[in-house]
């Protein structure tokens, strides 16, 4: 797949391509893939343009589908739509930034 993003999570590395998004370990074996579908560990878009880290901590995927908010739980990764993008109609997601507020800065 085209690599269109990376990001080090933790002692993870994550690899946005274009066909979901790659968790590699320490010593950079697949751990983890996440591709477009239904479930709560799956992406709404197949494309994943960019990862970010706000000074928050709070770690943002966006994708040709929309943005999710990526959180760890007790079964493992789990991606969170925002109702209010949804809301709003917009879906893919190219760039984020995020200012000194924590405010989120989308290119869409």
């Amino acid at each position: 797949p085209i690599v269109w993003c990376l990001a080090t999570v933790g002692d993870e590395l994550w690899a946005g391509t274009d066909d979901g998004m790659y968790r590699l370990d320490a010593a950079r074996r697949v751990i983890a893939r996440h591709r477009l579908g239904l479930g709560t560990d799956a992406l709404p878009g197949a494309v994943v343009h960019a990862i970010h880290a706000d000074d928050a901590g709070r770690l943002w995927v966006a994708t040709s589908g929309g943005l999710v908010e990526a959180r760890r739980d007790n079964h493992g990764l789990r991606f969170e739509p925002q109702p209010a993008l949804l809301a709003a109609r917009v879906r893919a997601v190219l760039s984020i930034q995020s200012d000194a507020e924590g405010i989120l800065w989308l290119g869409t």
